[in-house]
């Protein structure tokens, strides 16, 4: 079910790299999606549009895409560009479970554990200079059937910090993130997780411990109990001609709502245009107790709402450029 991939054929696999797009039934992007070669740890997540590009093994033959609230899909490796779409398959709940596919990992709110790490041992690990060496303590029955078969190796229960982002002018939509700090501690290896929520299984995604930083970042995929909504105030945006100039003036709204049933910690991003030609000039920036980076152009609110509790932001700004330049595509 969900298995849609569209491209030109252009051979029968043996690509060594694969781009592509993860769309939902709509057409709107999936941000953060796990694009994984089966039975292996190569994998990466799609961009803020929806894009991935990775380098695979010439044996690989597909690939698997999961997505938190999605069915998973898996694709034939029989293009070198592939345009996946995915079906929604459950909603997205309050309380997250990660656990790997060898060593068990969940997470909670920080207000939940007294101690930093909790241990629940099942076996007996034994940490060498170069490896790691779990010994089987626990009894477990296997049966000779020629099936896998997985076993809990070592559980944890750590704190975790949630927080949510969201950049409407891609998509109208809050993601999850669940923060782990001091996870080298915890030995994690690199790999597909699966996600459950309220002991309920809602989809997979990739851990990668493969990076340096105190905490680890796990997406938990797209929120849809926090309500987004961008959009362009046409009364108060307009276009003129003044002189040998053409002045064009914008001005947007993003409302945001919590409906869920505790507080959430909400960071929203949305930009405004860069100039790097004195002829054009943008100014009259508004952006309603924002932050800039007037390098970048990136407009920064971060708030705190509590249940049932909504914001509004504005974004306005006046662009002004030679009418000999024609007209200048901006946003909408």
């Amino acid at each position: 079910k969900g298995n849609n991939a569209y491209g030109e054929v252009i051979g029968k696999g043996g690509f060594d790299r694969v781009e592509g797009i993860v769309l939902d039934q709509s057409g709107e992007p999936l941000i953060g999606a796990t694009v994984l070669v089966p039975e292996t740890a190569i994998g990466t997540i799609t961009d803020i549009d929806g894009t991935f590009s990775l380098n695979i093994p010439t044996s690989a033959k597909t690939l698997k895409f999961s997505y938190t609230g999605f069915s998973d899909t898996e694709v034939p490796l029989n293009s070198a560009y592939l345009t996946v779409r995915m079906e929604e398959a459950s909603e997205l709940m309050e309380i997250v479970t990660v656990s790997s596919v060898s060593r068990g990992l969940r997470i909670r709110g920080l207000s939940n554990l007294k101690d930093k790490h909790l241990y629940i041992p099942f076996n007996t690990v034994v940490e060498r200079p170069l490896t790691i060496e779990y010994e089987i303590e626990a009894p477990y029955t296997i049966l000779s059937d020629g099936k896998t078969h997985r076993i809990d190796v070592v559980q944890f229960e750590v704190p975790a910090v949630y927080s949510y982002s969201s950049i409407p002018k891609k998509k109208e939509a809050a993601f999850l993130t669940a923060q782990v700090p001091d996870w080298q501690e915890l030995n994690l290896p690199t790999g597909e997780v699966n996600l459950f929520f309220e002991n309920a299984y809602i989809g997979k995604s990739l851990l990668n411990t493969d990076f340096s930083e105190d905490t680890l970042e796990i997406s938990l995929g797209e929120d849809k109990g926090v309500f987004i909504d961008r959009k362009m105030v046409k009364e108060f945006s307009k276009k003129q001609l003044i002189g040998k100039n053409r002045v064009v003036e914008l001005e947007f709204e993003i409302f945001v709502r919590n409906d869920k049933r505790s507080a959430i910690d909400l960071t929203v991003y949305d930009q405004i245009p860069v100039s790097f030609e004195k002829s054009i000039v943008v100014d009259n920036v508004e952006i309603s107790d924002g932050e800039l980076d007037e390098k970048t152009g990136i407009i920064t609110w971060k708030v705190k709402l509590n249940p049932g509790e909504s914001r509004t932001f504005q974004k306005k700004y006046r662009v002004k450029y030679p009418k000999a330049n024609g007209y200048l595509k901006l946003e909408r």
